[in-house]
């Protein structure tokens, strides 16, 4: 027996709300999923921060200069030797980067935004980056050399001695 004009519109429309129930759900998918990268990127980012704020809090301050890390000077040499324009920008295009700190140069660079040597970093996944540095990052190893020769010189000196010591007058 032949369909009525009623069933027909019945049996369409409850393909259509099927359809757009199926849609739905994938679209919520999609969100969730865009969701959860989202929060595990922000994991990350996070971590490495913590990461790099454990390194550079628990380096040495000589005269009032916070002494960076051996790693993180190796990549500081590397973007002063490089270091050609004046606009205070670096791309991976400028400089050689050892392969061993490329691994991880995201890490290296969050550390060097904590020292205060950098102002902002962009590393993209096809291993293109792009750093904005500060000028104190320029003069780092001359303040590091003036900030050891300070100390050196404001330095205590200690006495030892070896037998009586009544009657000394110490200035």
């Amino acid at each position: 027996m032949p369909k009525s004009p009623l069933e027909k519109a019945l049996e369409k429309y409850q393909k259509e709300a099927a359809k757009n129930v199926k849609k739905k759900i994938q679209a919520d998918k999609r969100l969730a999923d865009k969701q959860r990268r989202e929060a595990n990127r922000q994991a990350q980012i996070d971590a490495r921060r913590e990461r790099a704020a454990s390194i550079v809090n628990g380096q040495l301050t000589v005269g009032g200069l916070k002494i960076i890390d051996s790693t993180a000077e190796e990549l500081v040499a590397n973007i002063c030797d490089g270091y050609k324009r004046n606009d205070f920008k670096l791309t991976n295009n400028d400089i050689r980067i050892p392969e061993y700190l490329e691994r991880d140069l995201q890490f290296e660079f969050e550390k060097l935004k904590q020292y205060g040597l950098i102002s902002q970093y962009a590393y993209y996944i096809s291993g293109i980056w792009e750093i904005s540095i500060l000028p104190s990052i320029l003069s780092y190893f001359q303040d590091k050399e003036n900030a050891m020769n300070q100390e050196q010189k404001t330095s205590s000196y200690t006495n030892i001695f070896n037998g009586d010591v009544s009657d000394i007058q110490i200035q």
